[in-house]
């Protein structure tokens, strides 16, 4: 068995949540109120041998060898931007 994954929640002075997309976490927190649901990044093919992630807010980066490790960087690149930071 597994190590149950991390999640990270953010959480504004309003009271605002705001986190990665996880199934189970959004069914326990939509008990709590409304929901919104929004895409932050898109991890695509690049047309040769790799994989870029595309931010909504317009930033590309990559191209990384494998889908994987597109999607491992999306997530530190969300994460990275949620905390704070920048991509």
């Amino acid at each position: 068995m597994s190590p149950p994954e991390r999640i990270k929640l953010w959480v504004a002075e309003d009271g605002t949540v705001t986190f990665v997309y996880d199934d189970d976490v959004a069914a326990v927190l939509a008990g709590l109120g409304l929901v919104h649901t929004q895409r932050a990044a898109h991890v695509e093919p690049d047309g040769y041998d790799g994989w870029t992630v595309q931010l909504v807010a317009g930033d590309r980066f990559g191209p990384f060898p494998t889908r994987g490790t597109a999607l491992a960087a999306e997530a530190a690149l969300i994460d990275d931007l949620m905390s704070g930071g920048q991509p």
